[in-house]
């Protein structure tokens, strides 16, 4: 009896194995068996299923032949290229790749997903009652837990209503949202700490997604001294082919209850104060978007409350501008107005331009040129009066460069600008003047190449440029009706040398008839680059202008600027720019910069600021890696004219698992208007997720 059955399930078992065989490869620790009962071959014991790409391993799997479907239990691995599945149980069918399993972990780094149970195939998978990890789960790892998430291994996931928390602590509910896996999923930022005038303070920006391209959030900052300072905030990005934008939205409003003092005009501040940032680019094809907003309630509403914000941006500037490029045209439309009362900004409004890029016409002739219609605006400050201005303005250039010899070339050019004023000072009408340019540039190249190289410098063969220039303009008219212009695009206070150019002036209306001659050398040793091209190792340039026409206050020679770049290797730089007073010898100016950077243990950097009868300054800037997790810093700035070292801040920076980044900062400051001498902070950066 006992053989008569054995022979029926022997011959069951090999026709099974038989069709496991045609693609699929089932193997165990233990011998294989066969259920009759449910008709599924068994493997027990370090269970292995191969099939196509698919791997499941299991401590039991049970293969159904005729339905194709293998259910398994305990330890279970699915992998798929390099997507890896674990579950308690589950089964996986090779007819249609479809897994349904429970009790799942699942992801491709850095992504990490748990949940009650998941069904899908290797393009999508949907998980219920699921937990996000960024990285492997701990205390301090930031997670999204939903009751529902779809997973695209190496694309995208998409959640219902979700909720944020790091480690075992909920933070906030979000909205269902849909991210590319190397976008993120929220951007956090905690500043705490304690200065004077603030007293303690916490100061967080937290930003989810609540779509695919939008996360959407708010700032916070509690200080002690002064009140709670609270906005929404935005970042958008998308792109699509050709199409691309991006940008970013932040805002605050605070009732100020504390010791607020006046602003940069000397007014009394307000109690109620608050500020608007906006920041968004956008290009289409030849069409770009450009928008740059700031409204500050005072002078020093970024200042009291975003310190290192207000180092970078010390007067806000507001603009909106639209281009459309061609390969010669490009026609913009500028619009720049002023939100805020406290310091004065030559407002467009609007300026609508067209510009002629430099192109070839006939017999090597360049013609360049440009025609723009603005409404000029600006406003008085506490005195003087408001000044506006309408103003038309065409200009037109022409150049013929002339290769005299392969090392030589001469470039006469001449041009004109007609500029129309619908006003002038004198109420006398409208006013047009017409300014002639003429002129040559005649620049020399010459080199030499050395067959050097140096591994340790990483220097593959030298070559040596040399280059001597002159340029030579004559405007005999530019300062013609002067005295009756509204002066709103004027000449600013610089020490560079201006552009020679007619078309490339910007101070329209503040110019002076020009006879001018510059001269000076180009000079760089260059090497080849490993990744193409070649690399500056050093640069020289110096320029000098002979002014032929002296007007009052005029010298007959510019200062002349010697400007310095050495970089021999690429963890080290060093810049120079000075200017030398050639009739009445003196150091005018110099600012000095040293960039000492190795990647894997430290940096130095140290800048110096020299500006005769105004300024010395000295600036120091050292980091120290300890090991992969802390890092020290600290930063010097010394003022030689009062003999004060008045900045000192010392740091320790933490990384918190290749997550967080935790900075620890103490200063002290001296001579400061509205800072405090004491000042100690924490600042906390989710550095992904």
């Amino acid at each position: 009896m006992k053989l008569r059955l054995a022979i029926p399930l022997l011959f069951a078992l090999a026709t099974a194995l038989s069709a496991i065989g045609q693609g699929i490869d089932l193997t165990s620790n233990a011998p294989i068996q066969y259920d009759d009962t449910t008709k599924e071959v068994v493997a027990l014991g370090g269970a292995r299923l191969v099939y196509g790409d698919y791997t499941l391993v299991a401590s039991e799997i049970r293969y159904n032949q005729e339905t194709g479907v293998a259910t398994a239990r305990g330890g279970i691995t699915l992998t798929h290229g390099v997507i890896r599945i674990l579950a308690e149980s589950g089964e996986y069918s090779t007819g249609d790749g479809v897994v349904r399993f429970r009790n799942v972990k699942a992801g491709t780094s850095p992504i990490f997903i748990s949940a009650e149970s998941a069904e899908g195939t290797a393009r999508e998978f949907t998980f219920t009652n699921a937990i996000i990890n960024y990285g492997e789960p701990g205390p301090m790892t930031p997670k999204v837990t939903s009751r529902r998430i779809t997973w695209r291994p190496g694309e995208r996931i998409r959640t219902g209503g979700a909720k944020l928390g790091i480690g075992s602590v909920p933070l906030l509910g979000l909205p269902g949202f849909e991210r590319g896996i190397g976008g993120s999923f929220i951007d956090l930022s905690l500043k705490a700490g304690y200065r004077g005038r603030l007293g303690p303070y916490v100061n967080l920006t937290a930003l989810a997604p609540v779509s695919e391209d939008v996360s959407l959030g708010a700032g916070i900052g509690i200080f002690g001294s002064r009140g709670v300072l609270f906005g929404p905030a935005v970042n958008y990005e998308h792109a699509d082919g050709d199409s691309a934008v991006r940008g970013r939205f932040r805002s605050g409003y605070i009732s100020d209850s504390g010791r607020r003092d006046t602003d940069i005009l000397g007014d009394p501040i307000d109690s109620n104060r608050g500020y608007v940032e906006w920041r968004h680019h956008q290009t289409s094809g030849k069409f770009s978007l450009t928008g740059y907003v700031n409204y500050w309630s005072d002078s020093e509403i970024i200042r009291d409350f975003n310190r290192s914000e207000f180092t970078e941006l010390q007067q806000p500037d507001t603009f909106l501008e639209a281009a459309y490029a061609t390969d010669n045209f490009i026609f913009s439309a500028f619009l720049r107005p002023q939100p805020n009362s406290f310091h004065p900004l030559q407002q467009r409004l609007p300026e609508i331009r067209l510009d002629l890029l430099p192109t070839p016409v006939f017999s090597g002739i360049i013609h360049r040129g440009s025609a723009s219609a603005v409404r000029l605006r600006e406003d008085a400050i506490r005195t003087g009066t408001d000044l506006e201005s309408d103003r038309l303005d065409f200009h037109y250039g022409l150049s013929r460069p002339f290769t005299i010899t392969p090392w030589l070339t001469f470039t006469p050019v001449a041009g004109g600008r007609v500029t129309h004023y619908a006003d002038v000072t004198d109420n006398s009408g409208n006013y047009t003047r017409y300014i002639s340019e003429i002129g040559a540039d005649i620049r020399a190249r010459a080199w030499r190449e050395f067959d050097y190289k140096n591994e340790t410098w990483g220097i593959d063969g030298l070559r040596h440029l040399f280059e001597p220039f002159a340029q030579y303009r004559v405007m005999p008219s530019a300062g013609n009706g002067s005295e009756k212009l509204v002066m709103i695009d004027r000449n600013v206070f610089g020490t560079r040398l201006q552009p020679l150019g007619l078309g490339d002036i910007r101070n329209i209306d503040d110019m002076r008839d020009l006879n001018v001659l510059r001269v000076g050398v180009d000079q760089r040793l260059q090497t080849r680059d490993g990744n193409g091209g070649s690399r500056d190792l050093a640069s020289l340039i110096l320029a000098i202008d002979h002014n032929f026409r002296r007007d009052p206050g005029i010298d007959r020679l510019s200062t002349l600027q010697i400007e310095t770049s050495i970089s021999p290797v690429r963890w080290l730089r060093f810049d120079a720019y000075s200017r030398l007073d050639i009739d009445d010898p003196s150091l005018e100016e110099l600012n000095t910069g040293v960039t000492i950077i190795d990647g894997r243990y430290w940096s130095f950097g140290l800048s110096t600021h020299f500006l005769k009868g105004d300024l010395e300054e000295y600036d120091l800037r050292i980091t120290r890696r300890i090991n992969e997790q802390f890092a020290v810093g600290a930063r010097f700035r010394y003022d030689a004219t009062t003999s004060s070292l008045y900045e000192q801040t010392y740091s320790l920076r933490q990384n918190i698992r290749n997550l967080w980044a935790v900075e620890y900062q103490v200063s002290w400051q001296e001579r400061l208007r509205r800072e405090s001498g004491f000042h100690f902070r924490i600042v906390v950066d989710l550095l992904r997720f």
